[in-house]
């Protein structure tokens, strides 16, 4: 089995573009998951009461004004480039990235 996390930009009901996901190694978020403390999320539901970081094995949701934090957090990351202009990208459109854990 893959130690791949998966993150996506979740589509606004009112908006259209191609589904965007991205995989990340393992190897890139485990070192780095204190950095992920700083960003307000929403663990398993967007609908529950707010958390810090990525659930590690489970859902994650990174609502649109926390991006600056996600920016912060994963800038000059070796490793989460990607995830970098995704943030970028999310922030821009004004959406919430979803982490698919372990």
């Amino acid at each position: 089995m893959a130690m791949v996390h998966k993150f996506n930009v979740m589509k606004p009901d009112d908006a259209e573009w191609e589904e965007m996901e991205i995989p990340i190694h393992d190897s890139f978020i485990f070192p780095n998951l204190e950095r992920f403390k700083a960003v307000d999320t929403f663990w398993g539901s967007c609908d529950k009461k707010t958390s810090k970081g990525l659930d590690y094995c489970g859902y994650t949701y990174i609502p649109p004004e926390s991006m600056d934090a996600l920016l912060n957090a994963v800038k000059g990351v070796e490793g989460l480039e990607e995830l970098e202009k995704l943030a970028l990208f999310a922030k821009e459109k004004n959406a919430r990235i979803e982490h698919i854990g372990l």
